[in-house]
């Protein structure tokens, strides 16, 4: 968290690059909480890929709000290949 505000606060001498995975091979999904004490119900049956992504999404939005510059890189999977 705090590599992420100084990212999106400190000085602008960093560029940003992030690696994006599009097919995952074990993608779990997330189980229905009977009590749902968290509130995250929501999120039942959708995979961890989804809230993986929906993270990734508001850092960036956030750091290019702060000025921040960045690229995506997607890449297949992660396998030798792509990440070779």
């Amino acid at each position: 968290h705090s590599l992420g505000q100084y990212i999106q606060d400190g000085e602008r001498h960093i560029f940003e690059t992030v690696l994006n995975v599009i097919n995952q091979d074990d993608d779990l999904l997330i189980p229905e909480s009977t009590d749902n004490l968290d509130g995250l119900n929501y999120l039942a049956g959708k995979p961890v890929s989804f809230v993986n992504k929906q993270a990734m999404l508001g850092t960036l939005q956030a750091h290019e709000k702060g000025g921040v510059p960045n690229i995506i890189i997607d890449i297949e999977k992660i396998d030798e290949y792509n990440l070779g």
